[in-house]
Formats: C-alpha cells, sequence, structure tokens
C-alpha cells in the first residue's frame, strides 16, 4: 500500500507506506529484494522519506516531521521529531537544513541535530508549493501557480525570494547551475540559475504526458510522465537535452529515486519498481575516428534511420542495430563506399518503439550510436 515517496541508500530501498509508516527493502540483489523492517511514524500518512547518512526524515500529512536513525537499515528507530506549518509532500536536505513543501508555506527546520529538529523559519510562498530542492544556501520551490521561486536561505530565519522562473512548475531538481524544471505539459526545461535573480531557460525536452517529477543522475535525467511512464533525457548538453529512452508499465509511475544506473520508481498505490538504464557504460567513438558516424534525426522519423558516415578510403562498411539488451535486432546490408562522406537510410519496419544502438564498422574501426524510436515512426 505504498502512498508516496523513496530514497535509496547503499543496499537499501526506504519507502514510505501511508499509514504503515516507512519500510525498508533489501535491494543488494535488485532482482530479489526482500523487506526486512518496518518503522511506524505518528501523525497520519507517512508521504516523503529521504536519506542522509545514517538518518531518514519522513514527513507525515498533518505536518509531522520524524527522524529515524537506520545506522542498522534492519532496526530503525525513532530519534527525533518536530511539528510544522503544513503537511508534507516533499523534502529537501542541504547541510543542517530541512525544507519541505506541501502547501502555500515552505517550512525550514533545523536537524543539526537530528534528535531535536525544530523549525527555524519559513518562506511565505506567493502560491501551492509542489516540491523543493536546496543547494548552496539557495532553496528552489515549485510553485504550481507562480512558476518556479529562487530563494536565499542563508539566513534561515528570514528567507528572501530573489528570483522567479515563471512556468508550470511540478518539481524540481538542481545540478551545478542549471535547475531543471519538471513543467507539466510543458515537458522538461533546463533553467540556468548562475544569476539567481535573472533564471532564463536554456533548454527544453517535449514529453509525450505531463512532466510530474524529475531526478538527476548525471548525464542523465529521469522525468516521471503522467500515465506514460518514465522518460530518460540525456542532458550533457543543457542546452539540447534529448529523450535517449524510457519505460512504460501498467499503473501510472509517481516518486522516484536513482543510484548509479538503477532507478527506483513507485507507482501509486501500486509497487516499487526497480529499472536499469543500460544506456550506461556504452562508450562511443570519439569524433575523429573511423568511421565517423552521426544521425540525421533522433529520435526516428518517417520509418528508416538517416545516417551520415565517413569513410577516411574506400572499404566495407556493416551496419546493425541491437536493443539495449544487446540482442542483435536488425543486420542491414553491408556497402563498398569510397572515402569521404555518405548519407545512407535504414529502414526500421515494424520494430517497437525503444531506445537501440546503432553499431557500424569498417575494416579500421567500429562505432556505436544511440537510436530512439518513438511511439510512431511511420
Amino acid at each position: 500500500n505504498i502512498y508516496g515517496g523513496v530514497a535509496v541508500s547503499g543496499d537499501y530501498a526506504y519507502v514510505a507506506d501511508g499509514y504503515k509508516g516507512m519500510r525498508v527493502i533489501d535491494i543488494s540483489d535488485p532482482t530479489a529484494t526482500r523487506e526486512v523492517a518496518q518503522c511506524d511514524t505518528i501523525g497520519g500518512r507517512t508521504t516523503q522519506v529521504i536519506v542522509h547518512g545514517q538518518y531518514a526524515y519522513t514527513g507525515n500529512e498533518l505536518g509531522g516531521i520524524y527522524v529515524l536513525d537506520i545506522g542498522d537499515p534492519q532496526r530503525p528507530r525513532p530519534v527525533g521529531h518536530c511539528g510544522t506549518l503544513a503537511m508534507v509532500e516533499r523534502l529537501a536536505l542541504d547541510d543542517s537544513l530541512l525544507c519541505i513543501a506541501g502547501q502555500m508555506p515552505v517550512p525550514i527546520v533545523n536537524v543539526a541535530d537530528p534528535t531535536r529538529p525544530f523549525q527555524v523559519g519559513v518562506y511565505d510562498n506567493p502560491g501551492f508549493a509542489y516540491s523543493v530542492a536546496v543547494a548552496d544556501s539557495w532553496m528552489y520551490v515549485a510553485d504550481a501557480w507562480e512558476g518556479m521561486q529562487i530563494v536565499s536561505i542563508s539566513d534561515p530565519t528570514n528567507p528572501v525570494a530573489v528570483g522567479r522562473f515563471p512556468c508550470p512548475a511540478d518539481d524540481v531538481a538542481v545540478v551545478g547551475q542549471c535547475a531543471l524544471v519538471a513543467a507539466g505539459a510543458d515537458g522538461l526545461l533546463v533553467v540556468d540559475v548562475s544569476v539567481p535573480q535573472s533564471p532564463i531557460e536554456i533548454g527544453h525536452c517535449a514529453t509525450p504526458s505531463s512532466a510530474r517529477k524529475v531526478a538527476v543522475s548525471w548525464p542523465f535525467a529521469y522525468v516521471v510522465c503522467d500515465s506514460r511512464g518514465l522518460r530518460i533525457v540525456d542532458i550533457s548538453d543543457p542546452t539540447n537535452p534529448r529523450e535517449v529512452g524510457y519505460h512504460t508499465r501498467p499503473g501510472a509511475a509517481g516518486n522516484l529515486a536513482v543510484q548509479g544506473s538503477c532507478v527506483f520508481t513507485v507507482d501509486r498505490g501500486t509497487n516499487l519498481n526497480i529499472l536499469e538504464n543500460v544506456l550506461y557504460g556504452v562508450k562511443e567513438a570519439a569524433p575523429a575516428r573511423t568511421p565517423h558516424v552521426r544521425l540525421r534525426q533522433n529520435p526516428v522519423r518517417g520509418g528508416s534511420i538517416g545516417i551520415r558516415f565517413w569513410l577516411d578510403k574506400p572499404s566495407d562498411a556493416g551496419f546493425d542495430l541491437y536493443d539495449v539488451s544487446g540482442r542483435l535486432v536488425r543486420a542491414f546490408p553491408a556497402i563498398r563506399a569510397g572515402s569521404g562522406y555518405h548519407d545512407l537510410h535504414l529502414p526500421v519496419g515494424s520494430l517497437p518503439p525503444g531506445a537501440y544502438m546503432l553499431r557500424v564498422t569498417s575494416p579500421a574501426s567500429a562505432e556505436c550510436v544511440k537510436v530512439v524510436l518513438p511511439d510512431c515512426v511511420k
């Protein structure tokens, strides 16, 4: 009966499970998970959990924060508690400050002593705070009505808004000088926040349905899109974010957490799912290698993979398409071509949508490029 949040640390996942508190799942073998502990929390449904060091911080719908000692993950125990002004939907922790989103005000709790947490301040948000992220004494509030607010919390007793980016904002994550905003029907936005007073959009990736949640494990952003599941977006070039894979399953994905190449999603009221992003570790050739391959369009449109490739001398070139599990799904006829650039279209036929790897080989070398087939390629 999973209700909301999930956090991951080491070999364990911590799941907020409504009226049943927090559950601890052993994920040391992701293919054979098992529950090892359950810890009740008081005060309504447990809606969110985050983990830092040996402590888990949980929040509930009635506005309570509970701190659990997870030094021994199989024996979690409550060690601290405090009330807040608002219900808890999302939590963000920066050093000793815990920021809370869930209603209009955004409470700030000092957890320097986890056994004695206390509220030190509150940001009077102008709209409804769906989510919050913190980094380097800045708080980023995803406001459903007013857009993303940028707030200085250098003095947590007196948080001050200094900037605003107008957009629908359901969730926000921060990496470096960029804020990634899950912007509902507007998809995923990349916003430069290097000047907090003047945030500007530098990148955008459309999503097939409303973007609700976002988490980052460089160089990928993982975006939950209502009933269209999880979308994987390459953000290595923040000015040109692009979808490189996705995963759908029955039930709408809710909250998520990322650890390395593993993604943990919570179906609303159903399951904890563990997915592996197999795009990690795929080594692409440097541009100077032969043959140099560039996709003319990605995701693919028009029923064929359009590529331009380079040969530095006349030779044979082979083309093979693999799915993300490494299975060969299409072997295209090899060609013999002269030196220089060549354009080629490789028909995909009835292949199902998804992420693939195109391997182009010559006697001198081989190069792989990622290919995305969308829901409809015709």
